[in-house]
């Protein structure tokens, strides 16, 4: 509806005014609404936010069943809404039944990769696995995941020159033991501690070599106790660390050695040779 204002000196304006009964001023027409009316002006840009509209709405719902509220009076449209869901989604909605296509599931991967879980998050998931108990299928398939990221990621998280320096290790001494372990042969061994992993392990005589990095481990050569090291630990921190890690491999009949970089760059030959010597002892 256009409304006529004449202000005087020849000047007549049209204002628009909603055609759906509220007469507040349009800011909207549509070219087909819901009733197959054309031409309406309304003053909403839904003519279900109408005020009028709404109130029409709302009268003509007053005693009638309302399915998509739990427990409508039309529960069989409710049923059929379900059973469609449940078909897309492939499975149910009570605790324990709902479960992503495999589409859906890789697309929230995706959409979740690189943002960090929150501590909320991580305590519910902590509580949730507590005493569960891993099927013989989650362990082979934990156990193909981890041999695949081996495969790709060559020693993650370990020097190039403790790995160089392990397959030198290796060729001279496989030929007299079978249980060797390093991370870019295998993986690195725990040495039964159930909490630390070691460098390099012969299981055989129950050996062990442990490659030290100059700063990762705070070489005492060039490190007083109170100099600052990696993750913001004091140097006392991480000596008493790998202390205590040491110590731990003892404890389960285990023989350590350590090498430290500075010492294995100045004589490589020297320290290979001392290696050697340390594993047929």
């Amino acid at each position: 509806m256009l409304i006529s204002e004449n202000f005087g000196y020849g000047i007549e304006t049209r204002t628009p005014v909603c055609d759906y009964g509220c007469g507040q001023l349009a800011v909207k027409k549509f070219k087909t609404d819901i009733r197959g009316s054309t031409g309406r002006w309304c003053c909403s840009f839904s003519h279900n936010s109408c005020p009028a509209n709404r109130r029409k709405n709302s009268s003509a719902l007053i005693g009638k069943p309302k399915p998509w509220i739990r427990g409508g009076k039309n529960p069989s449209k409710r049923s059929d809404v379900q059973a469609r869901m449940r078909r897309n989604h492939g499975g149910g909605f009570r605790k324990g039944e709902y479960k992503h296509s495999p589409e859906v599931r890789k697309m929230i991967s995706k959409a979740h990769e690189g943002i960090p879980l929150s501590e909320v998050h991580k305590k519910r998931i902590s509580e949730t696995l507590t005493g569960r108990k891993r099927s013989a299928e989650s362990r082979l398939k934990q156990r193909q995941s981890m041999l695949e990221f081996l495969s790709e990621n060559k020693a993650p998280g370990c020097s190039a020159i403790s790995q160089a320096l392990f397959w030198k290790l290796y060729s001279e001494i496989k030929p007299h033991f079978q249980q060797i372990y390093f991370m870019e042969l295998n993986h690195e061994y725990s040495a039964e501690t159930g909490r630390f992993m070691y460098d390099f392990t012969v299981r055989d005589n129950r050996k062990i070599i442990e490659f030290h990095g100059d700063y990762w481990h705070m070489n005492p050569e060039f490190y007083n106790s109170q100099n600052a090291g990696p993750g913001g630990l004091k140097a006392r921190e991480i000596w008493e660390r790998d202390r205590e890690k040491l110590l731990a491999a003892e404890k389960n009949g285990y023989a350590v050695m350590i090498l430290y970089e500075n010492a294995y760059k100045k004589d490589a030959q020297k320290s290979l040779a001392a290696c050697i010597n340390f594993l047929f002892k």
